[in-house]
């Protein structure tokens, strides 16, 4: 993972660098982290600690499921575009993928079960940069793919009908790979072509809580602890037959996040999230990369559904959602400056059969660094979509 790290301080310090890659900042460390949790959540700027709905799953807080009416299964889509540009170059690209799944069962008294899989990181660059020694033009290129996976099983119980709490269970695997190039311009000179694949896993938990003071008003609350995330390295070089192997790890830090949620009315909702890790407990075999930053995400959200009742015009039975999202990228700058990243969200739920599944759709435009601070920008464009389908199970029949 050092080599990560030492290519973003190379994109920020070397002129005359091309990028080609969904996102440079990607490169760095275990690469970029989903904060978005699904697509309802995403339309409200990633607000979801403390929301609730009975056809909704949670992916965020565990406790926040005991309310789920019906067995529900959830698949996500994304959908990433990037408008790139540092002070001499910039690359338009998009990524989009599967953005996993969640199976979720009401178990009856207060308690369901779910399990699921989803991203947890990913890297998706490509850098290039032309030099030259002794009077020898070359071009060095680096290209990293991969990430980090997650795969999740929960269960959350009520035991009042003012408080809950959840456990969910995460298998956190994954694999890197990153390929260097050398490219001489003189054809008498041998290219070089070295890859680096690195898969790692680790075993870790979350505990999450609810709090129901009212009808109207809910608490949640969310703790992750750090985690050491053991990886072998590869390395495969072009001109040596044999593959040397390097055991590492690299230590992700806690999080901990708040979140509340108020019904202003029965069809308006407003939801707030603050979350903190501290980047600078992240470690890398037992060192301490440096410009590490403490990233606290503020989030802010609202739900609005015209109508309740289920005879009423179909936009009208609709929910539309608007948020806002503020947090530092956990590494800093060059400098030791913060590269701040800022979302403005909309969403909407389009309920289907009888409002027991429904279809969620977001738009997200976001800004991550500054130009003319951080010599680096990233305009980026999110779409998410989210299949939910309810159906309800173990009904006794007569």
């Amino acid at each position: 993972m050092k080599r990560f790290y030492n290519i973003f301080i190379l994109l920020l310090v070397l002129t005359g660098t091309t990028v080609q890659a969904s996102s440079v900042l990607s490169s760095y460390g275990p690469g970029l982290y989903y904060r978005f949790p699904s697509a309802r959540a995403m339309g409200m700027g990633g607000a979801s600690i403390a929301v609730v709905d009975p056809t909704s799953v949670s992916r965020l807080n565990p406790a926040a499921n005991t309310r789920l009416s019906v067995t529900t299964v959830m698949l996500q889509f994304f959908y990433e575009g990037n408008q790139y540009s540092d002070a001499t170059s910039g690359a338009n690209t998009g990524y989009a993928n599967l953005d996993g799944f969640q199976f979720a069962v009401p178990l009856g008294n207060q308690m369901s079960a779910n399990i699921g899989m989803q991203p947890l990181t990913r890297m998706d660059y490509h850098v290039s940069l032309d030099k030259s020694l002794d009077g020898f033009d070359y071009t060095k290129r680096v290209q990293g793919e991969g990430g980090l996976n997650t795969l999740d099983i929960s269960f959350c119980w009520a035991p009042t009908h003012f408080f809950s709490f959840g456990l969910t269970g995460h298998y956190i695997f994954g694999r890197f790979k990153e390929t260097w190039w050398v490219e001489y311009e003189d054809p008498a000179i041998l290219k070089t072509r070295d890859v680096y694949s690195t898969n790692g896993s680790a075993v870790n938990f979350t505990l999450g809580f609810m709090f129901y003071p009212s009808e109207r008003l809910a608490f949640g609350a969310v703790y992750t602890p750090k985690k050491e995330i053991v990886n072998k390295t590869t390395f495969t070089p072009v001109f040596e037959y044999e593959t040397p192997k390097v055991d590492g790890y690299v230590t992700l830090p806690a999080s901990l996040g708040f979140g509340a949620q108020y019904l202003a009315a029965k069809n308006f909702r407003l939801a707030a999230d603050y979350e903190i890790q501290d980047w600078t407990e992240f470690e890398m075999s037992g060192r301490n990369p440096v410009d590490m930053a403490n990233v606290q995400r503020i989030s802010l959200g609202a739900e609005y559904k015209p109508s309740l009742d289920p005879l009423a015009a179909y936009f009208k039975k609709c929910t539309y959602r608007a948020g806002f999202a503020t947090l530092p990228f956990y590494g800093k700058d060059r400098d030791g400056d913060i590269i701040r990243e800022t979302w403005f969200t909309v969403g909407a739920g389009m309920p289907m059969f009888h409002g027991l599944s429904q279809v969620d759709i977001s738009i997200g435009f976001g800004r991550r660094g500054d130009l003319s601070k951080n010599g680096i920008k990233e305009d980026l464009f999110r779409v998410g979509v989210s299949i939910t389908g309810g159906e309800r199970w173990f009904l006794r029949r007569y």
